[in-house]
């Protein structure tokens, strides 16, 4: 969800190491939303497990409050939707970025997604499809350090297509207390079958920002 480094080349060369792409960083916000509330199910397990226990009213204010569902974006069965807005530039171009990505986490803080971009308003055009491996390491409380690794397909309109291969680290901060978080870092990405020539930008590290909530 994040801009890199695939070039496109001048339109008289058609070689593929003349095509990595330089790009600006790009604001990635992403909405959060979870399919089990593991705060509310303990509540509901304690309730029917207590002897003589009786149906309340939630929304009485006489009666004691239950218990909040606690902010687990990152917990197992969540599911990322996103949308990427941005701009980014080569030697020759200037683009407007646009895409979205879904990520689902198959146990505590392991994400699987995949994430796609168009760049456009220049020529070439192009599609980049990045399926991608993210884990949320849940150390403290509020901030949580992230790390993944990627695999990114550009189409290039009226070029060759190419590959490459990349890795994030950063951080998240997201308060137990609120409905809300953000975080960046860094990636870095390296263009596969890539010549070193005065066009080319074969490796690239750049950063990457993010917004979220719940719902």
């Amino acid at each position: 969800m994040t801009q890199s480094n695939v070039e496109p080349a001048p339109r008289s060369t058609s070689t593929r190491a003349s095509r990595a792409t330089r790009a600006t960083s790009v604001l990635v916000i992403a909405w959060t939303c979870h399919l089990s509330t593991p705060g509310a199910a303990l509540a509901e397990e304690a309730r029917i497990s207590e002897p003589g226990a009786i149906d309340v009213n939630p929304c009485d204010e006489d009666l004691e409050e239950l218990p909040r569902p606690t902010f687990a974006p990152f917990s197992r069965r969540s599911v990322r939707v996103s949308i990427t807005l941005g701009l980014g530039s080569t030697s020759l171009q200037s683009y407007v970025i646009v895409g979205g990505g879904v990520g689902y986490y198959v146990v505590d803080g392991l994400e699987i997604g995949a994430d796609y971009e168009a760049w456009l308003l220049d020529t070439p055009v192009l599609h980049r499809v990045t399926p991608e491996m993210r884990y949320v390491l849940q150390l403290t409380r509020d901030m949580k350090p992230y790390l993944g690794v990627f695999y990114r397909h550009t189409f290039v309109v009226g070029h060759d297509d190419f590959d490459g291969l990349g890795a994030r680290i950063g951080a998240y901060y997201a308060p137990a207390s609120a409905r809300a978080y953000f975080g960046g870092g860094l990636v870095y990405e390296h263009v596969l079958d890539c010549s070193h020539d005065a066009f080319v930008s074969c490796d690239a590290t750049y950063p990457e920002a993010f917004l979220g909530t719940s719902f």
